[in-house]
């Protein structure tokens, strides 16, 4: 399996935040335009814009997850998944204590965070049978 978790990191430094650049990557396997999921995942970034919220890659992820669910019940075992193997490296899913914003200690870059979720996100891909 081929990873484009570096197209993320690379869309992350070109004008997209954590989540825009998680969801937009996988916008082919979802089957929605880019421009599309740019604007829905705006207000995702930099933790829901206050860093107090959920990672935006973590997001991101979601909103892929989402896309490509059948039912609530496998969508929500999925994004459980993600979240507790982003949770387990990292020590947090929320954006204020992955920069220690308050601890001064950060956790893991804004970059590392999305190769996380991709990382996270394309097993479960995997998982569906879906090719990247």
């Amino acid at each position: 399996m081929n990873s484009r978790a570096e197209e993320a990191v690379k869309l992350k430094h070109n004008n997209h935040n954590c989540a825009q650049a998680v969801a937009c990557t996988y916008a082919d396997i979802a089957g929605v335009d880019r421009e599309i999921l740019y604007k829905i995942n705006q207000a995702f970034g930099g933790g829901l814009g206050t860093m107090e919220g959920h990672c935006g890659a973590i997001s991101g992820a979601a909103t892929i997850v989402s896309l490509l669910g059948n039912d609530k019940k496998t969508t929500m075992k999925d994004m459980r998944e993600i979240s507790n193997a982003f949770k387990e490296r990292n020590g947090s899913v929320i954006c204020k204590d992955l920069k220690g914003i308050e601890t001064g200690k950060i956790l893991r870059s804004c970059d590392d965070c999305v190769r996380d979720a991709a990382e996270f996100l394309e097993k479960i891909l995997e998982d569906r049978g879906n090719e990247l």
